[in-house]
């Protein structure tokens, strides 16, 4: 751990109250690309934080400038990842991992808005497969970074929301207006139900009935 997300790290155990309860560092899984900085990711548990849910959290893909095409002009800033979660998993770390390290890896910037395609169920018996990524709606949370000066750009904590493959598809036709007016319609939760319905089709995940009856 480096010293920018040492400073990260004191930061969030501020801000949530507690010291996190599961640490993930990310330098095994991006050790084949030097261009990826060391970065964590961080789960504060609720009953720890006395939170109404667990979050996980990514520390240091702000700490170095993203790779921003011509057509962003000169817009400039910096990213976090957060997800609020009612069962803590592993896989919940390794999701925020992966998505953290993609703007080093593939050259290009994370921002409010932007969508992630995966194309494999995230979770077992959950038909959630691609992410999307808004701006935080805890008011609390989404002051996170203000005042913070040691990114390279004024960051922007962005909420993780897995979408199944019709959804993303809203999101692909109809851009984010699309995908927002449909999430709201549907009254999407901010703590992250792996097992839903997909908003678009109903549909629900085959064989999770079985497994909790």
């Amino acid at each position: 751990m480096n010293d920018y997300i040492a400073r990260l790290r004191a930061r969030y155990d501020e801000h949530f109250g507690c010291a996190p309860a599961m640490t993930l560092d990310c330098r095994g899984f991006w050790k084949h690309c030097a261009a990826v900085p060391d970065m964590a990711v961080f789960a504060y548990r609720l009953e720890n934080s006395r939170r109404a849910h667990h979050v996980a959290i990514t520390a240091g893909m702000s700490q170095r400038p993203m790779h921003f095409a011509p057509y962003m002009g000169k817009a400039r800033w910096s990213t976090e990842l957060i997800c609020y979660l009612d069962h803590l998993g592993g896989e919940d770390l390794r999701h925020l991992q992966w998505l953290a390290g993609m703007p080093f890896h593939d050259q290009l910037a994370l921002g409010r808005g932007h969508s992630v395609a995966f194309g494999f169920p995230l979770y077992e018996y959950s038909l959630l497969r691609h992410f999307l990524l808004l701006g935080t709606p805890d008011r609390e949370d989404a002051g996170l970074f203000d005042g913070f000066a040691d990114s390279a750009y004024p960051v922007d904590l962005l909420w993780v929301v897995p979408l199944t493959e019709p959804e993303y598809q809203v999101k692909v036709k109809r851009n984010l207006e699309g995908i927002g007016a449909l999430l709201s319609q549907s009254a999407h939760p901010l703590s992250l139900d792996r097992h839903r319905h997909c908003y678009v089709t109903g549909e629900r995940p085959e064989g999770l009935g079985r497994v909790l009856h």
